[in-house]
């Protein structure tokens, strides 16, 4: 009941914005009325008795005006806290994302450093010493950027030990015909590789078969409901409530031959990455949240391939 009224009161608000003229007019009418209308003419025009009481007339006016007077004050706090609300949810936005950039930027940042000190190293040593693991090991060094890319996530959505879970994985075809995938711990939550890749419900059959370039449902069990999107043990756990976004990311130059197809995919359960109809949310995920760390698995991918 109590969010019917404030939907009611949302729509009068919205209505008063459009039509502010007319909104002036009615927050005027109140101090108009008690202030000069019965005062100055109320017994002429029976508002009042001589005695000064409210005639019939008078009361149901006066009741009229002070209804005007509560709706006109009760949308003025409400608009009041509608602009507050908003402003608290930009600055914790903003505040988020320094957050997050912050550990994107330190996530890239060890990572390329690691990768370039050890390079050097070896460099330096003329390849005296053994190979380091990241020069020669792809594999690990995705798994590594998948960890990364996990931890990233549960900072920014604030996921504590059992509120909620991150899956990473990263798919690519060893071949024509076989797929195979990294992931953080070797689990695939009562789903196999050939049932995500194959299944028309799968999110990913889209990005295979029809050339999409990225899938995102902010939310799952709506994806669950329309058969694009393949149920795992995990959902069970947390009642479908989650995310799950799927994009390209094959070694290839814009549509050209693909020389190793690959795609990442993030599994949210238990909370939402944003709301469905956010675009610009799903953006800033897509270009600035995530792009990084595509680019550096497309370049560990590109070394698997070559050694390949």
């Amino acid at each position: 009941m109590l969010n019917i009224i404030l939907n009611k009161l949302k729509n009068l608000y919205d209505f008063s914005i459009k039509n502010w003229i007319l909104s002036g007019i009615l927050i005027f009418i109140p101090s108009v009325w008690f202030a000069f209308i019965i005062q100055a003419k109320g017994k002429k025009w029976s508002i009042i008795t001589t005695d000064n009481d409210y005639t019939k007339l008078g009361i149901i006016s006066s009741v009229i005006i002070c209804i005007i007077w509560f709706v006109t004050t009760m949308l003025k706090t409400l608009g009041d806290s509608l602009y507050h609300a908003k402003k608290e949810k930009e600055m914790l936005l903003i505040r988020n994302d320094k957050i997050l950039l912050s550990s994107i930027v330190h996530s890239a940042k060890e990572f390329c450093s690691n990768k370039y000190g050890c390079t050097f190293n070896y460099v330096e040593n003329n390849s005296a010493i053994p190979a380091p693991i990241s020069i020669f090991e792809p594999a690990e060094q995705i798994k590594k950027l998948i960890k990364e890319l996990d931890y990233t996530l549960m900072n920014f959505l604030g996921l504590n030990d059992g509120e909620g879970e991150i899956s990473v994985v990263v798919l690519y075809k060893k071949n024509s015909t076989d797929w195979d995938w990294f992931t953080k711990a070797q689990q695939n939550h009562g789903v196999t590789i050939d049932e995500i890749t194959n299944r028309l419900d799968s999110s990913l059959y889209d990005i295979i078969n029809k050339g999409e370039n990225t899938i995102f449902h902010a939310n799952k069990k709506n994806a669950f409901d329309k058969n694009k999107y393949i149920k795992t043990t995990k959902d069970d756990l947390y009642d479908l409530k989650g995310s799950i976004f799927c994009k390209n990311i094959s070694i290839q130059k814009d549509n050209s031959k693909k020389y190793m197809e690959s795609i990442l995919c993030i599994n949210v359960y238990g909370a939402y990455l944003c709301e469905e109809n956010n675009i610009i949310a799903k953006g800033r995920y897509e270009n600035i949240i995530f792009d990084l760390y595509i680019r550096m698995i497309q370049l560990e991918l590109s070394i698997l391939h070559i050694q390949d």
